[in-house]
């Protein structure tokens, strides 16, 4: 049996009349009917009732034009997906990045190679807060994402690369009080208000950000929340506050503001990660992560 054998069967049950399906499929009634009759002998059923009236189907010939129409859609589905891999591979790549997190180094250079190699692969970008990426990723409607390691410390059924690294940094405008020292420790923070996002599916960093002041200061610090990063990054520039972010922000390369590492902090690094879902089967992810992996060692389960 064939692919072609069942596609005749099909049109033989669409039509019930041997005669219609034969012209509809541009072979003789003959033909089609042996055919059947070769088709019926190889499963050892009979699929149509035949009569002066026409040829329907029995009950098993039923149940296996349900079965056989599925089967010529996959197939065709199958056909078209290979017919466009033969030009070339295809399919979207979703990536979500962190907002303000640059995308330059590898990420750009991995985008720049698939476009390039893959040209039928279409790259979508979206800015997302900590916690939109990872509802975003768990649900399905994000391939990779693009974040600092603290996004994804609590997630499971992961895998990641670390494709970077950067450094805390205490970021501020140029016209801000504190913006004329040379240095700054935590101490000096006491009765700064500090801008952080009002992310709770992700609180790591305010956390942390809780322990250093603590630890190194004494003190608890004074909390600005901003609704998204554009927020955060417009109080700071305004003057009025600073942030405790890291020196992968993109928006630390502006003239207008000005960044120290702290003191207690030098040493300490934080890593950029692309992070999947395991069991995503996107050829396009699959591409992604085989050129951002040197070495198959390089990616990392969670």
């Amino acid at each position: 049996m064939n692919i072609r054998q069942i596609e005749y069967f099909l049109e033989i049950a669409k039509c019930q009349n041997i005669s219609d399906a034969a012209e509809n499929l541009f072979i003789t009634q003959p033909t089609l009917g042996r055919q059947m009759s070769a088709m019926e002998s190889e499963l050892n059923m009979q699929l149509f009732i035949r009569s002066n009236k026409g040829m329907k189907l029995t009950p098993a010939g039923i149940v296996m034009y349900r079965e056989f129409q599925d089967l010529i859609d996959h197939y065709k589905r199958t056909v078209r997906k290979g017919e466009m891999a033969s030009r070339g591979y295809s399919g979207t790549l979703k990536i979500g990045v962190l907002g303000g997190l640059e995308i330059g180094g590898n990420v750009q250079e991995m985008m720049l190679h698939m476009a390039e190699k893959y040209p039928n692969i279409r790259q979508e970008l979206k800015s997302c807060s900590h916690g939109e990426m990872v509802h975003a990723l768990n649900r399905g409607e994000l391939d990779m994402c693009i974040s600092l390691d603290l996004a994804f410390a609590k997630m499971r059924n992961i895998r990641y690369i670390n494709i970077g690294e950067c450094d805390p940094a205490l970021i501020m405008s140029r016209h801000h009080p504190l913006a004329e020292r040379e240095k700054i420790c935590y101490l000096d923070l006491k009765e700064e208000e500090l801008v952080v996002l009002k992310d709770r599916d992700c609180p790591a960093g305010e956390n942390l950000i809780v322990e250093d002041c603590r630890q190194y200061g004494n003190f608890y610090p004074r909390f600005f929340y901003a609704d998204t990063m554009e927020d955060a990054i417009l109080w700071v520039k305004s003057g009025l506050k600073c942030a405790i972010f890291n020196t992968a922000m993109s928006f630390i390369r502006s003239p207008s503001v000005k960044y120290y590492k702290l003191e207690e902090l030098k040493g300490r690094k934080s890593l950029i990660q692309a992070v999947w879902r395991s069991g995503n089967d996107n050829i396009a992810l699959s591409l992604a992560a085989d050129y951002l992996a040197k070495e198959e060692r390089d990616i990392h389960y969670a």
